[in-house]
Parts: structure tokens; C-alpha cells; sequence
């Protein structure tokens, strides 16, 4: 993980590497790249007496396991074959003998516990185990960069069939020991490559992307980022002309990092073809993963990359440009109108506006059949509502009207999103179905949930609630969950104007281009006279002359408007009284 990235952009001397050839060929030969720390600082790491790191983990390897041959090398380690020994945890058998009681008999809290205690079912096609000897892990970076990827591998190990399942890791004097399912199918990239016509039908390209994409939006649920997504990082699980020979399994999480809510990147990492104009920019999120994702979607069913150049640094310039890829070209012509524009959604050059992965498991391209995927919860959803419980309620308000102005097709993703909340699908989300959807997000080395305190889940419902009822309904969610980054931008900004416009005349009863507060008072159902109502008319009225236009009203609802005006409040709290 050399410094190519940052001499392309200017980081110290030397030139960049060039590629080969063209095509999708190419990107195999780019090196995965990586510029700056990588990742957060860690502890300093134990060592033990003939000078190897110690990690932490269970010392007992060749008690667990039996060493079959050898699968594969390469430069951090060489891969294995490997069974669980006759009374290693990891048999079956075994497993079942030490669960049983003295008795033969056993209680429902023992099964239980049992069954929690029992190791998952066996991989359909074995274990693999990679060893990395521990003398290249000289350096505290290295160290770290280990521990974080198993830790992710832990956390991410059950979450999706495709994503390649971590079992257990081990250490010796000598080595670490990392413990997985067994792919035989090969990479995705060498299927690219090895097309007659050099790329997939657009079929069985959308069966990938709609995999792929459920590996990214369970990823971001549970607080990874990825950071590397490419063809080569997909392994099809058998390479049979069965059912399971389509299944893809993610891999190689050595770049992947945990972040929490509106965290932004820094260090440039990725490879050349696959990076996102932000990470260029050394600012960037969970998005950038999706934008991957389309790199790949367009050399699926093009066979080409979307942004090429001789060199790396040219690549680089090619993606800064901003310019929509080609898709009027052959084989484009014969693509249809729907999968050129999920491309474009992933394609976006600003992540603010990009489809989130579990968006784009609900667009009509991606959706098997026309039916929705197993779509998982969206890991901005929460964001969303926690941003709206800061909201004042004139804002609120206004978003709950404006959240009444779209039809089901317009906001499909968030109606799927709610399915998902409500659990027993009475059509309205119960403070126990809100709290057992937070629970879903975690974050961070042990997953932890991101929302551990009840009382915030609980805010978070009353601030959506705007009947006061005790229950979400649909109309409450969608107000709550509307991406305002997505839809005041870009093409859909005029239309987002044309809905505040419609809410403004509705409050603006007299028709005279401006709400007073007795048009507020009328539209809450409150007095005149209520206090509350200068709280609500100081939420937009910028000028301070007691009413609300439309400009106002626009600028109030703009997606940064209630941070800036915290930022605000903290301001001036830390410069007045003392």
C-alpha cells in the first residue's frame, strides 16, 4: 500500500505508474493503494519475549483444527484448507456432546444457553484458514491494521449470505491464524474478463449490483465502510451452474474502517479505477462505497471502466472532471433507460445527493421481478430522525406538509423502509418497533448500537408524532426521513421549490406573500396570545420584522439551516454572560 495515490496528486516525486491496456483487464493490474495513516491511532501492542507482536487471541489452533493444503500465497500470507478436529469447538458432533447434561436430560434455560453457545453450521464448501506470519508485522501500523480487520470481520461475520464468513482467530509464537468460509468460484473480475462479448445482460448484471449493494448497505447499518470495492473483491461462492454459483461474497476488509454518523475521511485510499471524486478530496463517507459500486455496475454491462486514462493521475483527472460517464455509445444503445439511470444515481459526483445502497435496492432496475429484495435498514434513516427531533416545530410542521405534496412512487424507498420498522405491519411504528429498529444500527470495534439510550429513542418518536397519538403513522415517518440533501438539489430542486411554494400559500391564508402570526396561530390551533408562536416565527423570520416569506421559509428548511443555527446558539452562549 505504497504512496502511487499521492505522487498522482502531487504528494512527493517520482511519476505515477501507467496501465498496460484498456478495459477492465486494466484495473486488475492497478495496485491497491492507500496514502496517509489509514486509519484511527492505536494503543501500543504487547510484545512478547522473542520480540512478536501479541494480539489477544485463543493460542489453541491445532487443537481446533486440522491443516489440509495449501489454496493459495501471496504477500501477507498463504491459504489453507482446514477441518475442525475431532473435539475442536468447530465440530458438529462434538458441539452436541459437550451440551449434553448428566441427567440425559435438559432444561429450557440449558438449551438456550446451548444453543447460543453452539458454533454456526458448517460452510457449504469448508473452512479456509489464511496464516500470517508475524515477523511482517513489524510496525504498530501493521499491528493495528490487523486487529482492525478481524474486529470488522467479527462484526460483519452472519449479517448477509454475501459476505464471506468469518469463524475464529488464532495465534502462535509465529503467527496469526484467521479462520473463514471457503469460496471456489473465483474472483468476479476473472468472469468480466472471460465474457465472449466482454461484458454481462443486463439480467445478470442487475442479480450482481443488487448483491453487491446489500453487502454495502449492511455494512454501513453496522458501521463499516469498505474502501476498496472492486471486481476483484467478490468471490462466487461455487462454480457449479447451481443456484448458489450466482452467490457473491465480499472480501478483503484490510482498508475497511468503522465510523460513526457524519464522520468524514481523510486519508486517500482505494484503487485507481473505483475511488470517488471525494475521496480524492480527502473528504468523504460511508458514499463513496456506492459510488464504487457504480464504477462497477457500468464495467458490467459495458466492460469498460467509466473513467480512463493511460496513467493513474490521469484516472484521477478523468473522475475530478465531474462529467457524466459515456452511456450513448455501443453497447449503451441497447441498454435500457432504467439501468442507465441507477448508474447516474450511483454515478453522482456529490454524495449528498447520491442514492444510499438501500435507496437503490428499491429502484425498479435493481428490484428481482419488480419486487423488493430483502431490503435492509438504511443506516441514514435514523440519522434522518435524529436530525429532525432538533427541529423546531415550525420546521417540523412544515416538512409534514411538504411530506404530503409526494405520491407513493416518488418516495417508494422510504415507504420500504417504514415496512421494514413496522414490524407487525399494523401500519404504525410502536415505540417497541422504533426501539428494536435502533437497535439494528451499530457502530464502532464490538458493534456497539449507536443509539444505547432509550430516552433519546423516545425523544426521537415524540418529535415525530405530530398528532400526539403515542404511534408513528406514514405520513409521520416520511416527514421525518425525507433526504433533504438529496431532493433541494440538483435536478430536483425546482420541483422541491415548487412544494415549499405550495406549503407557504397554505399557511400564507390571505394571500399577501407573507405569513403573520395569526396565520401560525391558525395553522397549530393555537391562541393569538400563546408565547409559542414567537418561538415559531423566530425559527425563519431572518430580517426580524415579525413575518415569514417565501425566501425565509426555504432557508429555514434547508438540510444545514438547524446546524448553523446550533452553531449559532453556541456562539453566542460562549461570548455573552460572564
Amino acid at each position: 500500500m505504497g504512496g502511487c495515490l499521492g505522487r498522482a496528486l502531487g504528494e512527493g516525486g517520482g511519476s505515477s505508474s501507467s496501465a498496460s491496456n484498456s478495459g477492465a483487464a486494466a484495473a486488475k493490474k492497478k495496485k491497491k493503494m492507500a496514502n496517509g495513516s489509514g486509519g484511527s491511532a492505536m494503543a501500543p501492542y504487547e510484545i512478547a519475549r522473542n520480540g512478536a507482536p501479541v494480539f489477544g487471541y485463543e493460542q489453541n489452533f491445532n487443537q481446533q483444527w486440522n491443516l489440509g493444503k495449501e489454496l493459495g500465497s501471496g504477500q501477507f500470507g498463504t491459504t489453507f484448507e482446514c477441518t475442525p478436529a475431532q473435539k475442536g469447538r468447530f465440530n458438529s458432533t462434538a458441539s452436541k456432546a459437550t451440551t449434553t447434561t448428566t441427567t440425559g436430560t435438559t432444561t429450557t434455560d440449558q438449551a438456550a444457553a446451548a444453543a447460543a453457545a453452539a458454533p454456526p453450521p458448517p460452510p457449504l464448501f469448508g473452512y479456509a484458514v489464511k496464516i500470517i506470519p508475524k515477523k511482517i508485522l513489524n510496525s504498530k501500523d501493521a499491528v493495528g491494521d490487523v486487529k482492525r480487520e478481524v474486529s470488522i470481520m467479527d462484526t460483519l461475520a452472519g449479517v448477509s449470505e454475501n459476505i464471506v464468513r468469518f469463524y475464529a482467530a488464532y495465534e502462535d509464537d509465529g503467527a496469526i491464524y484467521l479462520v473463514m468460509e471457503r469460496c471456489i468460484g473465483g474472483e468476479l473480475f476473472d468472469r468480466i474478463i472471460n465474457l465472449p462479448k466482454g461484458h454481462f445482460s443486463e439480467s445478470d448484471a442487475a442479480a450482481i449490483v443488487r448483491q453487491m449493494l446489500q453487502v454495502v448497505a449492511k455494512c454501513h447499518l453496522n458501521g463499516v465502510i469498505h474502501r476498496d470495492l472492486k471486481p476483484e473483491n467478490f468471490l462466487y461462492h461455487c462454480a457449479d451452474d447451481t443456484s448458489d454459483a450466482q452467490c457473491l461474497k465480499a472480501t478483503d476488509f484490510g482498508l475497511s474502517e468503522y465510523f460513526v454518523d457524519k464522520q468524514m475521511f481523510h486519508d486517500v485510499v482505494g484503487s485507481a479505477y473505483y475511488v470517488a471524486p471525494e475521496v480524492l478530496k480527502r473528504r468523504y463517507g460511508p458514499e463513496a462505497d456506492v459510488w464504487s459500486i457504480g464504477v462497477i455496475m457500468y464495467i458490467l454491462l459495458s466492460g469498460t471502466p467509466p473513467f480512463w486514462a493511460q496513467t493513474e493521475a490521469g484516472i484521477f483527472n478523468e473522475i475530478l472532471k465531474g462529467k457524466k460517464p459515456n452511456t450513448t455509445a455501443p453497447p449503451w444503445n441497447k441498454i435500457s433507460q432504467s439501468a442507465k439511470k441507477v448508474l447516474c444515481q450511483l454515478l453522482e459526483h456529490d454524495p449528498r445527493q447520491r442514492l444510499t445502497a438501500a435507496q437503490a435496492l428499491t429502484t425498479p432496475w435493481v428490484r428481482e421481478d419488480g419486487d423488493a429484495p430483502t431490503v435492509p435498514l438504511d443506516h441514514t434513516i435514523l440519522s434522518s430522525i435524529r436530525d429532525f427531533a432538533t427541529y423546531g416545530k415550525l420546521k417540523q410542521a412544515v416538512l409534514e406538509q411538504i411530506a404530503s405534496t409526494f405520491d407513493d412512487s416518488e418516495i417508494r424507498d422510504l415507504r420500504d423502509q417504514f415496512l421494514i420498522m413496522d414490524e407487525d405491519g399494523d401500519g404504525l411504528i410502536t415505540v417497541e418497533e422504533m426501539l428494536s429498529a435502533t437497535k439494528k444500527m451499530r457502530t464502532g470495534d464490538g458493534g456497539r448500537a449507536v443509539f444505547s439510550d432509550d430516552d433519546e429513542v423516545l425523544r426521537m418518536l415524540k418529535a415525530m408524532d405530530a398528532n400526539g397519538d403515542g404511534v408513528i403513522d406514514y405520513m409521520e415517518f416520511v416527514a421525518a426521513t425525507m433526504r433533504l440533501n438529496q431532493i433541494q438539489r440538483g435536478e430536483h430542486r425546482d420541483g422541491w421549490k415548487r412544494r415549499v411554494k405550495l406549503v407557504f400559500d397554505k399557511f400564507d391564508m390571505d394571500g399577501n406573500g407573507l405569513i403573520d402570526r395569526s396565520e401560525v396561530a391558525q395553522m397549530f390551533g393555537l391562541d393569538g396570545t400563546d408565547d409559542a408562536l414567537d418561538a415559531m416565527i423566530a425559527e425563519a423570520d431572518k430580517n426580524n420584522d415579525g413575518f415569514i416569506d417565501y425566501q425565509e421559509l426555504l432557508d429555514l428548511l434547508r438540510q444545514d439551516a438547524n446546524r448553523k443555527s446550533v452553531k449559532k446558539m453556541k456562539s453566542q452562549t460562549s461570548s455573552g454572560s460572564d
